[in-house]
């Protein structure tokens, strides 16, 4: 099927793009047209082929079955995985670089102390 009129394919890629509070010239930059173009996609007066919605899928992140599934209602559901996901790492590279500090810290506090016994050893020696 070329034609995704009876799918309202055009009105679900508006409202993902404005989910995901993109303006038209943004996707339209990131899939190399001019907004007008763009525009026309939205609007529905351009047909869409399977590879522009591919492309499209692509720039707004989502699978074809998200954007077919796509409503008010029922808004990305993935993404609240992605946002998890991204703390998640987040969250561990947060734990390594204080792991990290932590570690530079002591390494510090040990070379302070070397120097001070050093003082105390060179002042003993006057």
């Amino acid at each position: 099927m070329n034609n995704f009129d009876e799918l309202n394919i055009h009105l679900k890629i508006r409202q993902i793009r404005e989910h995901k509070n993109l303006c038209r010239k943004q996707v339209a930059d990131q899939l190399n047209i001019d907004k007008r173009t763009y525009s026309y996609i939205e609007s529905g007066k351009t047909k869409i082929t399977v590879d522009r919605l591919l492309e499209i899928c692509s720039v707004l992140k989502c699978s074809v079955e998200d954007l077919l599934n796509f409503n008010s209602i029922n808004p990305l559901t993935h993404n609240k995985q992605e946002n998890k996901d991204c703390n998640e790492i987040n969250n561990k590279e947060i734990i390594d670089e204080k792991l990290f500090y932590i570690s530079l810290v002591n390494v510090k506090d040990k070379i302070i102390d070397g120097l001070k016994n050093e003082i105390l050893h060179l002042k003993k020696r006057k």
